[in-house]
């Protein structure tokens, strides 16, 4: 039977996302870099190490709630010697059995010799070595991975950082915060973000899928291609992909050994080629199998309708690149999540044999080899579509833009009531969660500082000038380069073009063509032809 999900598993899933484990088939640009640090990151996420997520959660979780029950425990066994044998055995009878209420109303007995003060602190430091020792450690991870993962989607949204819808409808955005008392103050979504056209970097989608390297391009020769290049321009109505060809590439990897590489090449078109009919030409393709699809590609038609039924992948619309609440459309369109894919196919009576029932079906289709590679196959496709229009951007202090709001997020969420807030130190079970929540959150923080500064490193990297061209006076030039000026047929013709536009001009006009007498004749060369 699937079983759901728990807390821990969403905040994985998640944090999986923010660090972009499914971008990491990808072997092109940033993507390249970061799939070295994929390894240290997962086993922090998944992990059962000293420092893996759950390690530390519990750690934390465990040294504060034995520093606060060796601070209440001190302190009642100091205030119970004072009192003398009759204290020390009171004390003695409740740390043997903290949780039988005789011991704990006989210990209560002493407080009466106590002045008012004294009383009102042992009450506190009761109720704190009593709390603690009731309180349940899974309970508290719970919690904890809830915070963690509420704190993160605030912030992170389609590969950016800032302040999205999520923050906006959870807390006011501190505004006041950045105030310098001009008349004027503007506060936008990625204040303090640099912004990147991923059309600039975006040339093609390179992946590996049931160990065949695959590439996603454009058409060099395409005439449409040529003219309309990775669709920058967006009044055209040419926003679609039809397939031209799939074409076997032999190349030499890092590592030197030679390998096959599936170019799979699109032209700019007014309709793209529909993923139902684009797969399977893939499939008989690249991995050589004939089997037929359709169970995979089709949802289970309803009644009265006709097989096989409604495409399971969403194809490329004609209002992908529109904004909707602020968003481009762009990916998120298509996107389709993993147990979404499977659950419709666990419907299928195809599948049947999978297991007695619809979750047993899907748990078994999770492993299944060609769910998974078209699964994988259509996400990279999507990344091709819609890159060139998926702008983004790189936070110039992520570290010190997450810490910020993370100290918010306490005071505001962690202690979320105000009676909390004034009596942390009595409310254990929250200031247990917040100093958990706080240890985690700096790692995560660290992780994603790491990665977003290594970005903002290649941004503000100098480019290298490759091609220039120089506008020079021809005065300017020595007269030992004339011959090789002259030399040059383009050059020549481009100077003709000039002087005869220059002098249709006068003509048209009726002035001179050079009142000033600023134009002086050109040299003539062997040829005996002047420019």
């Amino acid at each position: 039977m699937a079983t759901a999900k728990t807390e821990f598993d969403q905040l994985c899933n998640f944090l999986k996302e923010m660090f972009q484990f499914e971008d990491h088939d990808l072997d092109f640009g940033i993507y390249r870099i970061i799939r070295l640090k994929r390894q240290f990151i997962q086993n922090f996420i998944d992990g059962d190490g000293e420092n893996s997520l759950r390690s530390t959660v519990v750690r934390a979780l465990s040294g504060v709630q034995n520093s606060q029950s060796d601070t209440a425990r001190n302190w009642l066994s100091a205030f119970a010697a004072t009192l003398g044998k009759k204290g020390e055995a009171k004390w003695e009878a409740l740390a043997a059995e903290p949780s039988d209420s005789a011991a704990q109303e006989g210990f209560r007995a002493l407080f009466e010799l106590a002045d008012d003060h004294e009383r009102e602190q042992a009450e506190a430091q009761l109720r704190t070595f009593l709390e603690i020792r009731q309180l349940s450690a899974g309970d508290l991870e719970v919690r904890v991975y809830n915070h963690l993962l509420n704190f993160f989607e605030l912030y992170y949204q389609n590969g950016d950082f800032g302040y999205n819808t999520r923050a906006a409808s959870a807390f006011k955005v501190p505004y006041e915060a950045d105030y310098d008392g001009s008349d004027t103050l503007f506060h936008w979504k990625h204040k303090d973000s640099y912004y990147i056209k991923t059309g600039n970097g975006f040339h093609s989608v390179r992946c590996e899928i049931g160990g065949e390297w695959i590439e996603f391009r454009m058409s060099g020769g395409d005439e449409e291609a040529q003219t309309s290049e990775r669709n920058n321009n967006k009044e055209s109505g040419i926003k679609h992909y039809r397939l031209v060809d799939i074409l076997p590439v032999e190349e030499t990897n890092q590592e030197g050994a030679t390998r096959t590489l599936w170019q799979v090449r699109f032209a700019l078109a007014t309709a793209s080629t529909l993923k139902v009919d684009l797969y399977p030409r893939l499939w008989q393709t690249i991995f050589a199998d004939e089997r037929d699809l359709a169970p995979y590609l089709h949802k289970k038609p309803d009644k009265g309708e006709a097989a096989p039924g409604p495409p399971l992948f969403n194809d490329l619309s004609g209002d992908y690149d529109k904004t909707e609440s602020g968003s481009v459309k762009g990916i998120g369109q298509l996107r389709l999540k993993f147990d979404k894919y499977v659950e419709e196919l666990a419907k299928r009576d195809e599948f049947k044999d999978a297991g007695k029932n619809a979750p047993e079906r899907q748990q078994a289709l999770e492993q299944d080899v060609t769910a998974k590679a078209l699964w994988q196959l259509d996400r990279n496709l999507n990344k091709f579509y819609v890159g060139n229009d998926a702008d983004y951007f790189i936070h110039k202090d992520l570290r010190g833009f997450l810490s910020r709001e993370k100290g918010r997020f306490i005071k505001q969420v962690v202690f979320s009531d105000l009676d909390a807030l004034l009596h942390a130190g009595e409310d254990n079970a929250t200031t247990l969660i917040a100093r958990a929540f706080n240890i985690v959150a700096d790692t995560l923080i660290g992780f994603l500082a790491a990665i977003e500064n290594f970005q903002k490193g290649l941004f503000e990297l100098k480019k290298k000038v490759v091609d220039t061209h120089y506008l020079i006076s021809f005065g300017k030039i020595p007269v030992a380069f004339y011959e090789r000026v002259f030399a040059c047929a383009p050059q020549r013709l481009e100077w003709a073009r000039g002087v005869q536009g220059r002098y249709h001009r006068s003509r048209a006009t009726g002035r001179a063509s050079d009142p000033g007498g600023r134009y002086q004749p050109l040299p003539r060369n062997r040829s005996g032809f002047s420019g």
